[in-house]
């Protein structure tokens, strides 16, 4: 219970759910319109080719199923040669 390691994860969660329900469907204005995938793929600055870094989140509405794409979320258009395992192995 008093273990720092454990109190940090269980914060961690808390923030998650927090945000979830936070996050509002516009149509209906009812919580849990949230991320259900990550899409791997952000293009590499140097070589063009995909990596592993997120490219878009897929988000679902849990009322009526309804789904929407949100392309770069971190905010990056490119992912630099450093975290791609081919440029920089």
């Amino acid at each position: 219970m008093h273990n720092p390691t454990r109190m940090k994860i269980v914060e961690q969660a808390t923030r998650k759910l927090v945000d979830k329900v936070k996050s509002l469907y516009p149509l209906y204005n009812t919580p849990g319109f949230n991320v259900v995938e990550s899409v791997k793929g952000l293009h590499c600055e140097m070589c063009a080719m995909p990596a592993r870094s997120t490219l878009k989140h897929k988000y679902r509405c849990q009322k009526c199923n309804f789904q929407m794409e949100k392309e770069f979320p971190s905010g990056k258009l490119v992912e630099e040669p450093k975290y791609y395992e081919f440029c920089n192995p």
